[in-house]
């Protein structure tokens, strides 16, 4: 195997939470959409920041591949081992470290250091913070796998807005075929590259600095990250 030596110090850091098994390996070799299986050469399960930094660190000196795995339901095969290496699996850094009441805003990540050995998952309640629901008729008649905003259910935003309604102050790069700046649900919330930037080629197939969108994906994503709610 072409990434064994990193596997062997993967798996004396991790032990048991590098797994080389098929069936691990043939999860995350799977995706939701047609591209064919591309399973890694194994799975590592890090707890901690500092523990993604030396499996990151291990794997730069080793020059073994990592992909990042969070839920796998990527569309567009992002989560997909194509060299091979490790796949990254995140879904046990699921420690609650801190709750900032005033804003609403939880911190996840591991206390294992105090209170592991006790503590089998952690997640935010939903009956400390009350939950936020969009009065969008297209939100209310969807669901996980129907209706016209059957996404917003399927990737649980309502889990993700018990924990934060957003940030003014943040600022979000997308990649994508472009935006379109005039729809009403964007109005004031997408910075116009053509305006700010205009020296930047934003629109590296037309070589200018134009962010039309004339595939409408990526006013999709811009909706997700930043389209005005409750109207």
């Amino acid at each position: 195997m072409a990434h064994e030596r990193a596997l062997d110090d993967l798996a004396a850091l991790l032990g048991p939470r590098l797994s080389r098994s098929r069936a691990e390996r043939d999860l995350h070799g799977a995706n939701e959409a047609w591209f064919a299986a591309a399973p890694p050469d194994a799975v590592a399960y890090p707890l901690s920041t500092a523990e993604v930094a030396q499996i990151a660190t291990i794997c730069a000196a080793r020059g073994c591949p990592i992909t990042a795995w969070g839920a796998g339901t990527s569309l567009e095969g992002h989560a997909l081992a194509l060299s091979g290496g490790i796949s990254l699996d995140m879904s046990r850094m699921n420690r609650v470290l801190a709750i900032r009441g005033q804003d609403m805003q939880a911190v996840l990540q591991s206390i294992r250091s105090e209170f592991g050995e006790f503590i089998l998952s952690a997640k935010q309640s939903t009956l400390a913070i009350p939950a936020f629901e969009p009065d969008d008729p297209d939100y209310l008649a969807s669901g996980s796998f129907g209706g016209p905003q059957w996404y917003l259910h399927s990737m649980n935003f309502d889990e993700a807005w018990d924990v934060s309604l957003g940030e003014a102050s943040v600022m979000v790069a997308v990649v994508d075929s472009g935006c379109n700046l005039q729809h009403e649900e964007l109005a004031g919330q997408v910075l116009d590259p053509a305006a700010a930037f205009p020296e930047i080629e934003a629109d590296l197939v037309n070589g200018d600095a134009s962010i039309e969108d004339a595939h409408g994906h990526g006013t999709a994503v811009c909706g997700l990250l930043a389209a005005a709610t409750d109207n």
